[in-house]
């Protein structure tokens, strides 16, 4: 036999090895519903339907299933990112490498993205008109991308074109903080986390300045707040989604809490603190749970020493988190996360005779989820 055919039943017996390896780690190990590397949902096996499978729909699910439950996950998104880099490409999984190891996500919106973004910003205005005519105050402001604020750190060649499509959608009933958080990161402040989506400390103090303007409160300067380090191994979901896990960590930092001052109520649970920071989050994965111990439908942060103070209600994402502990030094806050609340808010202010709402949503949750709003 010669030296090529014993070459090629290698290759063939190596191939038939990993193949059976794989489809064998299907079958055998079990289904994950939560990645913690990723923060996110993943998709378990599909139930089938003729109805799904003429749409399409079974057929993405069973693939995404199989991307989502494959052994070695984790190592196969390093791998894919090291050939993307080495083939001179500083993209991964929809994640660019920017300057100064700062993660980028791109986002290949569809029809789909258009439609909940058009249709989450009319529910939230219909809500404003409603809530309005009982004397009830409301302001939305939306929070802008990575990609839409950190422009001087793109790689070469890197157009965003295609990104500003979304802005278009925004009406002026809406405020939008992308012209203050690009000039606050063309002066030099670091506004986003390095591997995460969300705000830093400099980058949530300035929403929390502008919202000063908008809601027509004084807010405190910065060194008012006594910063302090919660984690200085900060590792986001950019970071987990992209595969460049040679990058460095992030810094988290927040407003010092004087102990005993508010009170913390999950609704959802009933779990009560005196803190908004849930330490707990800093020895896992998604360290920025710390803020409000992560994604919950209702939370309530009340002052214990001064029951007169106004009520503020956020109907907001997870950019309010971090916000919170800045508010608080304003606002006795209810935040009431319209992703998980499946009540009427509606209702809800007008049994509680709450007369101040801020709306505050990053825009592609606008753009990435159907809420309940109403």
């Amino acid at each position: 036999m010669s030296k090529e055919n014993l070459s090629n039943i290698f290759l063939l017996i190596l191939l038939s090895f990993i193949v059976a390896f794989f489809l064998l780690s299907y079958i055998v190990l079990p289904q994950k519903s939560f990645s913690d590397d990723e923060n996110r949902m993943l998709q378990t096996f599909p139930s089938f339907s003729f109805e799904k499978l003429l749409s399409g729909k079974y057929t993405r699910q069973l693939h995404d299933y199989f991307s989502d439950q494959i052994s070695l996950r984790k190592e196969m998104i390093e791998l894919k990112a090291k050939t993307e880099l080495l083939m001179g490409k500083n993209e991964n999984n929809g994640i660019l490498l920017g300057k100064d190891g700062y993660l980028i996500e791109t986002y290949g919106y569809t029809n789909d993205n258009y439609y909940f973004l058009e249709n989450n910003l009319s529910k939230i205005e219909k809500l404003i008109t409603n809530i309005e005519k009982i004397g009830t105050k409301s302001y939305s402001v939306i929070i802008p991308r990575k990609v839409d604020v950190l422009k001087d750190k793109f790689p070469p060649y890197y157009s965003d074109a295609r990104n500003k499509a979304v802005w278009s959608i925004v009406n002026s009933r809406h405020i939008s903080l992308k012209k203050s958080l690009l000039s606050k990161q063309k002066e030099g402040f670091d506004v986003f986390y390095k591997t995460d989506h969300h705000l830093t400390s400099e980058g949530t103090y300035f929403v929390y300045s502008e919202l000063a303007d908008v809601l027509s409160f004084t807010p405190h300067q910065t060194d008012y707040f006594d910063l302090n380090t919660l984690s200085s191994d900060f590792h986001g979901t950019s970071y987990s989604k992209s595969g460049f896990f040679f990058l460095g960590s992030d810094t988290i930092k927040a407003p010092n809490i004087e102990k005993g001052k508010y009170k913390i109520t999950i609704v959802d649970t009933g779990v009560e603190s005196d803190s908004p920071y849930d330490i707990s989050y800093l020895s896992k994965k998604d360290k920025y749970g710390v803020f409000l111990s992560g994604n919950n439908a209702h939370v309530k942060i009340y002052d214990t020493q001064n029951v007169s103070k106004e009520t503020l209600l956020l109907i907001k994402d997870s950019f309010s988190h971090s916000l919170a502990p800045f508010l608080c030094k304003h606002y006795n806050l209810e935040l009431i996360d319209p992703r998980y609340y499946s009540g009427s808010i509606e209702e809800y202010i007008k049994q509680n005779g709450i007369k101040k709402v801020l709306f505050l949503f990053g825009i592609d949750t606008l753009a990435s989820a159907n809420l309940t709003i109403r």
